[in-house]
């Protein structure tokens, strides 16, 4: 009933306490192998091909048995060469495929699946009560506030993202941790604030104290916090490179997408977000 809560309402096993990179292979594949042994069932679905565990028991099952969930996209996933090969070996044991969204599909597309495709249109699963409408933001005012909300990473491109407000003045948060902290802390003007880690329970009142989503990443498969935004209510900016771009932003119009390498055009976004305001806010709500 509350997915942001972890109430888990269906049956479930956990195979290993260790972290995912620190697991033992070989333990996962044993138990794995004994649950897919003894459980009936209609379908698997496999969370694409980065672990070998799993991708070897696609050849143990059956191919009508078996569906994979792909959520990179095509801007940053290899369909050509020996990876290409590869993971086109590895879908054709698929019989179902569940791509989040059109730049998902295309690599489906350039590895010649033959199975049935369903794109979900998402990779997260958002409780009803994520959602606030505020009809207040529709009032116009100068002040809006943007907001970021990730790791604070060198593929997530913030120090972009802290030059350009550095220069257009606005209100910015930053809301996350990481290795990048300290530099992008240094160089921010007194217009750019930082919260460092939340829980993810504050989301929500973060999301809804803002005006405008703001992800300038130069590498991001989906962009679940894109869904978790624009279910909160505000319009979004988003890098070329966001791999809900097509789905999310451009299809629903909800928002606009920018070049993460050039400052210009990104604070032109800004200034038409700012003057339209309205408008991409009806979009969303």
């Amino acid at each position: 009933s509350d997915f942001m809560n972890g109430d888990i309402n269906f049956d479930f096993e956990i195979i290993t306490n260790e972290s995912y990179e620190d697991r033992n292979k070989l333990f996962v594949f044993y138990e794995l192998f004994k649950l897919l042994i003894k459980t009936k069932v209609r379908k698997i679905i496999f969370s694409g091909w980065e672990s070998i565990e799993t991708t070897i028991l696609m050849f143990l099952n059956s191919k009508r048995k078996n569906a994979i969930v792909i959520e990179s996209s095509i801007l940053e996933s290899s369909t050509r060469g020996i990876k290409g090969t590869l993971k086109r070996i590895i879908i054709n044991r698929c019989q179902n495929a569940y791509p989040s969204g059109y730049l998902q599909k295309e690599i489906l597309k350039e590895l010649n699946f033959k199975g049935v495709v369903s794109v979900t249109h998402g990779v997260g699963l958002l409780n009803e009560k994520f959602y606030d409408k505020n009809d207040n933001k529709k009032l116009t005012r100068l002040d809006r506030k943007f907001i970021y909300i990730g790791r604070l990473a060198k593929e997530k491109n913030l120090e972009f993202l802290i030059n350009a407000f550095n220069i257009n003045g606005m209100q910015l948060t930053v809301v996350g941790e990481g290795p990048e902290h300290v530099h992008l802390e240094k160089i921010s003007k007194d217009n750019i604030t930082f919260t460092g880690y939340v829980n993810n329970k504050e989301i929500k009142s973060l999301l809804t104290s803002h005006d405008v989503f703001i992800l300038p990443s130069v590498s991001e498969p989906w962009g679940l916090v894109v869904e978790e935004a624009l279910y909160s209510g505000l319009p979004v900016l988003v890098s070329d490179n966001i791999g809900c771009k097509e789905d999310l932003v451009n299809e629903l119009n909800a928002g606009l997408v920018f070049d993460p390498y050039n400052l210009t055009d990104l604070n032109n976004k800004i200034n038409y977000m700012m003057n339209n305001y309205i408008y991409f806010f009806d979009n969303v709500n």
